[in-house]
């Protein structure tokens, strides 16, 4: 397998990740809402688009569904809709109502959850991992580091439980939200919190290195 190229995207000293066009050391640090637009390779273009809004949930998810460029999705649900005649954003609509009543009561909806939050991002990694482009490594690798960091809630999540019951439901919109091309919510949330509390804990250890 030929090696990855890195002239595409790069990680400069200061923990900033950077896109086609990487910075150099003298140049600002890039944005969240910059790094958020930038495209993953190998996604379908209809996937570009960001969710700015509630009302543009909708418009995206019948692109998803109608517009995918996936061959399986599009088999999958030509056959659902063929025998049943249910169109596609119902079997959706239902299966999400479903998924959201288990995730309130089920036994196992820590189990559900957490698959929701890794199946499909480690499938993607790992095609990531082999394509020669490495601006798909970089989001799913901002994904993980995301995902890490946010997961010690789960300590509290009994607790949390007691006296927020759709704590599942919200973690799972989170993790989308963390995931999903459309809205990008890893990298942002790494910007903003993730890569600054990683350059304190650099501090932080070069300060106590210094005074030992």
């Amino acid at each position: 397998m030929a090696s990855k190229s890195r002239s595409g995207s790069a990680i400069s000293d200061g923990g900033a990740i950077s896109g086609r066009h990487p910075t150099t050391s003298a140049g600002p640090l890039p944005s969240a809402a910059a790094a958020a637009k930038t495209p993953t390779t190998g996604t379908p273009a209809c996937a570009y688009a960001e969710c700015t809004s509630l009302s543009d949930i909708k418009p995206q998810l019948m692109k998803a569904l109608y517009h995918s460029n996936s061959p399986l999705l599009d088999k999958t649900f030509g056959k659902i809709e063929s025998t049943s005649g249910i169109k596609r954003e119902q079997v959706v609509y239902g299966v999400s109502a479903a998924l959201g009543l288990y995730l309130i009561f089920g036994g196992l909806a820590q189990l559900i959850c957490n698959i929701i939050g890794f199946a499909y991002p480690a499938y993607a990694s790992v095609k990531a991992v082999r394509t020669e482009n490495k601006d798909d490594d970089t989001q799913w690798l901002v994904y993980w580091c995301v995902f890490a960091s946010f997961s010690l809630l789960d300590f509290f999540a009994d607790a949390v439980m007691s006296f927020i019951p759709i704590y599942w439901i919200l973690k799972v919109v989170f993790l989308l939200y963390l995931a999903l091309p459309q809205t990008k919510g890893a990298i942002r949330l790494y910007y903003k919190y993730v890569d600054p509390a990683i350059t304190k804990i650099d501090a932080l250890i070069a300060n106590y290195v210094k005074t030992a």
